[in-house]
C-alpha cells in the first residue's frame, strides 16, 4: 500500500469536543465552543465564541506524515502572497511559537499521537446541494479555480510528489479495491471507466500540463455565499503534484452531482468557461477533459465504498451513493461525448465527393469554385497548421484570415467570452469597444496621423467602406486597379475586382493597368514608384468617374493601391485601396480623420 493508503488505513481521531475545544484554546488562542465538522479520515471543529466563529480546528490521523502538513500549510501562505484577493482560510500560528511554527502534536484518547493546526474563520456555508447553484455560479467556480491554479503554479514543496490515492493519475491502482463495491452493475461501470483510463488518457498523461495542486476544491471544501460564490477555501489535504486540468474535474463532481441528466453538460460547459477565462487550456487537456471526469467519480465511489467497509459507523463516507451513481451512468452511456463534442469541435470524415456535391447544391454557383484539383477536406486548424479529415498535417502559408495563428487560445477564449456577454451594434454607449479602438490607435505609428476608428466585420466591408470615404471626399467615381485584383464581394468593391467579373464587361468606371515589375520591366523599385507618381491625363475615363484636371497615377505597394481623384480641378486626392482583406482590415482600423 502507498503512502496516501496508510492514511486511508488509519483510524481517524476520536476527540469529544470539551477536548477540542481545550487545543484550540492552549494552542492558538481561539477561545469557544467546538462544532464537529465532517471529515473522510481526520476531525474538524469550528470554534465558536460569543461574538461568533472564530476559526477551525483540525486534528490529523494518526498517519498523516508531518512534512504532508508542512506543505499544506506552505501552500496556503503561498496563495495568499501571489493573490491575497483570493478567499483561502490563512493557517494560524501557535501561541507563543519562536520562529513561527503551524503545528502541533498532542496525544489522543486512543494513545495515538496527532498533528493539530488552525486556521482563520471564512464566511459562507459548507456542504450545500449543488442544485443551488446556477450557471453564473458554476461560472465563477471556474474562475476562482483557475486564479488558484494560477497562484501555485509557481509553488513548489518536496512533498508534492507523494502518491495519492485521490489523484486520478493512479486509478489504475483502485482495480483491488473495486469489490468494495457490491451492486455487480455498478461494479462494471467502474472497470469500463477504468479501462477507458488505461487505454486513452494514461498514454496522454505527459503531454498534460503539470504542477502542484489543490486536487479537492468541492462543496465539502469550499464554502459560498448568498449567490454560491466561494467565499472559501478550507482545506488542503488532497495536494500531490498532478496535471492541471484535474483541478477542474475534482470540482466537477462535486458541482454536477445530483443534476438533471439534461444540465450536465451546459453547466459544465459554464464552469469551463469560467475557468479559460483566466487559464485557457490547451487542445490535449480539452481531449481527456469527460474521461477525467468519469475517472474522479470512480475514485470517490471506489475509496469511499472502500473505507465505509471499514468504518460503518461514519455517514460522512456513505452520502455520496445516491447522487454519484446516476451521474457517472449517465456520462458513461452519453455525456462525455456531448461534452467532449461541445468542448471541442470535430469534424468525422466523410467521402470528399459527396461533400462536393452537397456544398455545390448547397451554395449555389455564385461561389468560388475550390482550390485544387483535389479539394483539401480541412477540419482544424492549429498555429500555423491545418490539418485534414484524414489526419494529414499542411503547413498554411496561403490564409489571410488569422493573423495569430488558428486556434489560438487567447483569442478563441475571448471570443467565446464576449459572445456569451453581449453582441450588439456600435449605436450603444459600451467601454469594451471604446477601449479597443483606443488600443488600436495607439498602436499606430507616431506621425501616421491615424486616429480614427471605423469597425467592420470582413475585408470586403473595408474596403466598402474605404471606396464610399473615396467617392465622398473626392466627389469623383473612377477607380484604377490592377488586372487581376480582388478586393471583395460588395457591390461597389466587385466592380473593382477583376478576378471578379467572369467574362463580364468591364465596368464603364473602371480602369486597369498592369502594374511596374523589376524583373519584367527592368526598372529599379525607386524608378517604378517615381514612374507611377508621374502626372498624366485621364482622357479615357468617363465623364463624371475622373473630373477633369490632372490625375496622378496611382502608387502600387505591397498592401495596395492608391485611387486618385481629383474633383473639379483641384489638387489630388489620394485614397489607398489594400490588396488583401487582412491589410483592409489593418486600414480600415486606422482612418486618417484630416483632409488627404
Amino acid at each position: 500500500m502507498d503512502d496516501q493508503g496508510d492514511v486511508l488505513l488509519g483510524e481517524p481521531p476520536a476527540f469529544t469536543h470539551e477536548a477540542a475545544s481545550a487545543l484550540a484554546q492552549e494552542s492558538f488562542g481561539l477561545i469557544g465552543a467546538c462544532t464537529p465538522l465532517g471529515s473522510e479520515r481526520d476531525q474538524g471543529f469550528l470554534v465558536i465564541a460569543d461574538t461568533g466563529p472564530l476559526g477551525v480546528l483540525k486534528i490529523s490521523n494518526a498517519d498523516e506524515r508531518a512534512a504532508i502538513l508542512d506543505m499544506e500549510t506552505r501552500a496556503a501562505l503561498h496563495v495568499l502572497t501571489v493573490d491575497p484577493a483570493l478567499p483561502v482560510a490563512p493557517p494560524l500560528p501557535l501561541l507563543g511559537s519562536d520562529p513561527v511554527a503551524y503545528t502541533t502534536r498532542i496525544s489522543g484518547p486512543t494513545g495515538a499521537t496527532h498533528f493539530v493546526r488552525a486556521s482563520g474563520f471564512m464566511p459562507g456555508r459548507a456542504s450545500i446541494d449543488a442544485n443551488e447553484l446556477d450557471g453564473d455560479a458554476l461560472f465563477d467556480h471556474g474562475v476562482t479555480i483557475a486564479r488558484l491554479g494560477r497562484a501555485m503554479r509557481s509553488f513548489f514543496h518536496a512533498s508534492a510528489g507523494r502518491t495519492l490515492l485521490w489523484d486520478v493519475q493512479h486509478a489504475s491502482a483502485l482495480r483491488p479495491m473495486t469489490d468494495a463495491i457490491d451492486d455487480p452493475t455498478h461494479r462494471a461501470l467502474v472497470d469500463a471507466v477504468l479501462d477507458r483510463f488505461e487505454s486513452f488518457v494514461a498514454p496522454r498523461w505527459s503531454q498534460l500540463r503539470s504542477q502542484v495542486i489543490h486536487g479537492d476544491v468541492t462543496l465539502d471544501n469550499a464554502l459560498v455565499d448568498e449567490h454560491g460564490r466561494i467565499s472559501g477555501i478550507v482545506d488542503w489535504g488532497d495536494m500531490s503534484h498532478s496535471a492541471l486540468v484535474c483541478d477542474l474535474t475534482s470540482a466537477l463532481e462535486s458541482l454536477l452531482a445530483g443534476r438533471d441528466p439534461g444540465q450536465v453538460v451546459p453547466l459544465a460547459l459554464r464552469f469551463v468557461d469560467g475557468y479559460r477565462s483566466v487559464t485557457p487550456l490547451e487542445p490535449e487537456e480539452l481531449a481527456v477533459l469527460p474521461d477525467l471526469l468519469t475517472t474522479r467519480l470512480v475514485t470517490v465511489a471506489v475509496l469511499f465504498s472502500w473505507r465505509a467497509k471499514r468504518h460503518p459507523d461514519n455517514d460522512y463516507l456513505r452520502r455520496w451513493e445516491t447522487t454519484l451513481w446516476p451521474l457517472l451512468t449517465y456520462l458513461v452511456d452519453d455525456g462525455c461525448e456531448r461534452l467532449r463534442a461541445r468542448l471541442r469541435v470535430t469534424e468525422t470524415h466523410v467521402d470528399d465527393t459527396g461533400l462536393t456535391g452537397r456544398r455545390g447544391r448547397a451554395f449555389g454557383p455564385a461561389l468560388s469554385p475550390l482550390t485544387y484539383d483535389h479539394p483539401l477536406h480541412l477540419v482544424r486548424g492549429e498555429g500555423m497548421w491545418l490539418f485534414d479529415a484524414d489526419g494529414e498535417r499542411y503547413l498554411d502559408c496561403y490564409n489571410n484570415v488569422p493573423v495569430v495563428g488558428h486556434g489560438h487560445p487567447r483569442v478563441t477564449d475571448a471570443i467565446a467570452r464576449q459572445s456569451r456577454l453581449l453582441n450588439t451594434n456600435m449605436r450603444y454607449l459600451y467601454g469594451a469597444a471604446v477601449e479597443l479602438a483606443e488600443r488600436l490607435i495607439a498602436s499606430m505609428p507616431d506621425g501616421s496621423e491615424l486616429d480614427t476608428v471605423l469597425f467592420v466585420n470582413s475585408g470586403s466591408e473595408a474596403n466598402d467602406t474605404a471606396w464610399r470615404l473615396a467617392t465622398v471626399w473626392t466627389g469623383a467615381g473612377g477607380g484604377l486597379v490592377t488586372r487581376y485584383a480582388y478586393h471583395g464581394v460588395t457591390q461597389a468593391v466587385a466592380d473593382l475586382s477583376p478576378e471578379e467579373w467572369r467574362g463580364a464587361t468591364r465596368p464603364a468606371h473602371v480602369e486597369l493597368f498592369d502594374p511596374l515589375h523589376a524583373s519584367r520591366d527592368g526598372t529599379t523599385r525607386v524608378d517604378a514608384a517615381d514612374s507611377l507618381r508621374r502626372p498624366r491625363t485621364c482622357a479615357r475615363w468617363p465623364t463624371g468617374h475622373m473630373r477633369s484636371g490632372p490625375c496622378t497615377w496611382p502608387t502600387r505597394c505591397r498592401w495596395g493601391t492608391v485611387v486618385a481623384g481629383s474633383p473639379s480641378g483641384r489638387s489630388p486626392r489620394w485614397t489607398w485601396r489594400p490588396t488583401s482583406s487582412r491589410w483592409a482590415s489593418r486600414w480600415a482600423t486606422g482612418i486618417r480623420s484630416r483632409r488627404w
